[in-house]
Formats: structure tokens, sequence, C-alpha cells
């Protein structure tokens, strides 16, 4: 040993502070541990300092943790609290205290002992709170589903410390007003900062719904801030709302190339390549992502939404609610279960899924969730409530008109209402096809197929890249009317759109019957190639619970489409 080494093992004893930081350090935690235990154990005369034995237990317990010994970790800090509250001079620990609590409440939460460290943090006083005491404490408080008293502690990190980003971005996604915050960050930051508050403008925005200023508030930081993985998150998100989908997938696509191991957002990616029926690179993302990490709710999500496209769907709402136990405030999560549960005709649980998605954050997919349930169950009055509220939350907004429109046109005098409703959304935006589609419905249940006809065919020359919904709802009108050949000639354009638009496929099937046509399945076959053994048996199970539904569509006096259908 050097004489330098000789002289810390006097002073400190069997093992030196500085021997022991060493090997944290080079992450060598397993002999930290081993050495420090000794040293803990020691006996010496004359006994060492306070400050040492409690530097000694906080080297310990990083040791600790960093073996996998977080409830062994949280014992040795509790012992060094014990002796500095012992101590003559506890008075004059207190800060030292309130930091060993701090680290113990730390270790708790991280090790989802939510209740143990909340207990934890109630010795410290309220005005001795760091900032990072109060976020852990706010993570807490959302795990639990305290939305309030996470609000709260997130408002006071804000005010102690500007640059911890983390609370106003929970407070926007909570639905907090932008406006205070971003008054109280330009008066807090300083301009090499300014962009901040950009950031935070554009998400508040994007919260609120107010899409177009959220993207050009992001665009304006892709300028400084080329390819930044949070700025591009939220550029998916926006495009995504807009309905436009495959621009929205270019974006993902670019984000997750860009960044491999960012998780954000990526169940949204992974939504997209189910919605394009991507199985393969839904597959790769799923596999990926669960190499980063099995801790996140949005790996288990990506998981559930492959499983959904192979037709597992039973398997998918396992794993849809295993992402709702690591998180069970994230959002997705609860919209996904509630979609898999409709398609399982658990029509009750899927409005209650859809509910929880809706008190943590009144959006369109939320509404549309619970608008589709209602009508699914029969109550139509619900539904129209829900359609009013929405339309209340998102004034002079088509999607709200939109949601409105889609419940009037079930009422048999609603219609003309209804068409009211759906010509306003137009107005407003042009390019919302889900607007113009259910236009078309009203027009030809009301048997103006030609006006119908005009609206939808006007509407393809600006609708946006997805045009397989607005092409298969135009063919049916075309197939309602007797008109053949045209239903036919949109079918096969809706297919050729997107191969695997299930609508399309099936209206495409009716009409085929219909024409006396029986050998349409072996045409696809051969058209779409032979798929994996496990997806044909599925398939196979599927053609009688198609040919059922076929019949019940026959049989319904109105035919409108679902949201489902339309994205």
């Amino acid at each position: 040993m050097s004489a330098s080494g000789t002289s810390h093992a006097a002073a400190d004893g069997a093992v030196s502070l500085h021997t022991l930081k060493d090997l944290i350090d080079e992450r060598l935690f397993a002999s930290a541990v081993t050495l420090a235990s000794f040293a803990v154990s020691e006996k010496r005369k004359p006994e060492p300092s306070i400050h040492f034995q409690v530097k000694l237990r906080e080297l310990f317990a990083t040791a600790l943790v960093g073996n996998g010994e977080p409830l062994r970790a949280v014992a040795v800090l509790q012992d060094a609290v014990k002796q500095l509250s012992a101590s003559k001079k506890a008075s004059e620990q207190l800060s030292r205290i309130n930091k060993l609590h701090t680290r113990i409440v730390s270790i708790l939460a991280e090790n989802n002992r939510l209740d143990d460290a909340l207990d934890q943090a109630k010795r410290i006083s309220a005005t001795m709170r760091s900032a990072g005491l109060l976020a852990t404490l706010a993570e807490i408080y959302h795990k639990k589903g305290n939305r309030q008293q996470a609000i709260d502690c997130y408002k006071q990190v804000c005010y102690k410390q500007p640059y911890a980003i983390q609370a106003p971005l929970a407070l926007l996604s909570y639905g907090y007003s932008p406006s205070s915050l971003i008054e109280h960050y330009r008066a807090n930051l300083d301009e090499d900062h300014a962009w901040i508050v950009t950031f935070l403008q554009a998400l508040g925005s994007y919260y609120e719904s107010k899409h177009k200023v959220s993207l050009s508030l992001l665009d304006d930081l892709l300028q400084r801030f080329p390819d930044n993985e949070y700025v591009l998150r939220f550029v998916g998100e926006c495009i995504v709302e807009q309905t436009d989908m495959n621009g929205a997938l270019e974006v993902f696509e670019k984000l997750s190339s860009l960044h491999p191991f960012f998780v954000d957002g990526m169940d949204t990616y992974a939504s997209l390549l189910k919605f394009v029926s991507n199985r393969s690179g839904l597959n790769r993302l799923a596999m990926r992502l669960q190499g980063i990490t099995t801790h996140r709710a949005e790996v288990w999500l990506a998981v559930a939404m492959y499983l959904d496209l192979v037709g597992q769907t039973q398997r998918a709402l396992g794993f849809a609610e295993k992402a709702l136990a690591i998180d069970g405030q994230h959002r997705p999560a609860h919209l996904v279960r509630g979609m898999l549960l409709y398609d399982m005709d658990n029509v009750d649980e899927g409005i209650k899924a859809f509910r929880a998605a809706y008190l943590l954050r009144k959006d369109f997919q939320s509404f549309q969730g619970l608008i589709d349930g209602k009508i699914q169950s029969g109550k139509i009055l619900e539904a129209l409530a829900v359609a009013n509220h929405a339309q209340q939350v998102f004034p002079e907004n088509a999607q709200a008109l939109t949601l409105l429109g889609s419940v009037l046109s079930h009422y048999q005098d609603g219609k003309e209402k209804a068409s009211k409703m759906l010509e306003k959304a137009l107005e407003i935006d042009p390019t919302y096809t889900p607007a113009a589609i259910y236009l078309g419905a009203v027009y030809s249940v009301n048997n103006q197929v030609e006006k119908a006809i005009e609206v939808m065919k006007g509407h393809l020359e600006v609708a946006r890249l997805h045009k397989a919904p607005l092409l298969t709802q135009l063919a049916s009108v075309y197939q309602e009317s007797g008109n053949s050949s045209e239903a036919l000639l949109y079918y096969n354009r809706a297919l050729a759109e997107e191969p695997t638009f299930k609508p399309a496929e099936e209206g495409l099937k009716k009409l085929q019957r219909e024409l006396g046509s029986g050998n349409f399945d072996e045409q696809q076959q051969q058209e779409t190639g032979h798929e994996e053994d496990e997806e044909e048996e599925y398939d196979e199970e599927e053609e009688e619970d198609d040919d059922e539904e076929d019949d019940e569509e026959d049989e319904a006096e109105d035919s409108f489409p679902s949201f489902d259908e339309l994205g």
C-alpha cells in the first residue's frame, strides 16, 4: 500500500471514504457494499466524528442501491438520520437530516413503495422541501391518481427551480392554463433561454387542441434545434390530431431512426403502424422497445397493438392492462383498452375505459370513444349529451361539429340538423374527411344520392393522404343506389389506397355476392399472396363472423360509418 493509502486507513479506520468513492465511481458496487459493511461495524477508539459516520453510511447506501438492495439502503440512511438526530448539535444538522429524508423518499418512490415514500416525506417540513423532493412527490401523486396534489407540487417546483422543465410540461398535460405559466417563465428566464417559453407555448397550444398554432411554434424550434427528439415527437402528435396519418408516420419514422432509444410517444408510432397494417414494422418496434426497457407503459401498448393487429385481441387486452399497471394515468393505455373492449363486445367496460381517459384529458379521442360506446349500447341521448359537451369544450371546431353531427344522424328527425352541423364543419376545415364521409352518409339516407356523391367526389380533391374510408363510403352509396360498376370501381380504389382496409374488403365481398361471383376470396388470395400459417388460421375463424356482420348490415335501416373506420 502507498503512503497516502496508509494515512487514509489510519484516519478512516478499516476502509477509507476515498476507497469507497473510487469503488462506486468504477461501479464496483458489490465490493463497495462488502467493504462498507466492515467499516460500519468496526469498533474504534476514539469513536469517529458524526460527520464521518454519516458520510460513511451515505456511501454505503449509494453502493447498496447500485447493487440492487434498495430497502437495505433505506435502513442504512435511517440509521444515519438517528445518529444526526441524537447528536448534541442536532438543530444545526437539520438541513443535512432533510437531505437524508429526501434521499430515502427518492429510493422508496423508485421502487414503487409509494405510501412508504409519502410517510417518509411527512418528516420534512413544507418550507424545507427542495424542488427535487417536490417533483418526486408530484410523480408519486400522479401514479396514485391524486391529480390536484400532483398539480400543487409541480406548481411549487416551477417557482423553486424554473429550469426543472418537467414541472410545467406535466402541468400543461393536466390541462393547466398555459397563459399563467408562460408569464411566469418569461419573467424568470434570461434571453438565452427564451426558447423554453416557445416550447411551453407550443405544448400549451397542443394540449388546448390548437394544433396549427402548435405546429407553427414547433417548426420555429426546429430551425434552431434540428431533429430534436422532443420537438419531433410533438410535431408528429399534432399531425396525428389533424388526421394526416401518413404525414405523421413519416415524422415518427424519422424520430425513431434518429433516436432509436427514445421511448416517449412510441405508442403513438405503434398506433400509426397498426393503422396502416404494417405488421412487420410494428413487430420490430415492439421488440426493440422491450430491449430498451420493460418499465414504461408505451412498451406494452406497442405489444398490445401488434397482438391486436394479428387478431389476438384477448392477449392484446392483457398487455394494455399491463401498461396501466405500470402507469395507471397513461391516457393512451385507457384508450387502447377501451377500443379492445369494444372489439370484444364488452361495451360497458369499454365506456369505463374511455371515461378514465376523458377524466385525464378532454380530447377528441376520449369524446369519440364515449360516443361510440353510448351508440353501441343504444344510449343515443347520452351520446348526444357527450357530443354537446365536446362542442362546448371545442367551440367552432370541425372535429367537435362532426361528433355532434354523427350523433344527430341517428335520430330520424335529426338528419337535417346533422347535415347542417357537418356542412359547417367542412366550412371550418374543408380538408376534414370524417365530416365529408358522414355528410355523404346523411344525404344518402335522405335519398339525396346525387348530392352525397357530389360532396364525397368533391372532397377527394382536397382530402389528405388517407382516402380509403372516403372511397369506401362513396362505393357504399353507389352500391345502395344500384350502380354496381361504380361501386366496384371505388372499392378497388380504396383497396389500392390501403390493401388491408377491412370495411372496403367487406363491402367488396358483399358486392361480389350480390353480383353472383363466388370466387372473390380466391382472387383476393392470389392478389395478396400467402400469409403466415398463424394469420391464415385466424382469417378462417373470422370468416363466419364476417358473414354474420354482413347479414346484420342488410337488416339495418340506417347505415353510418363508425369513427373506428374513419381512423
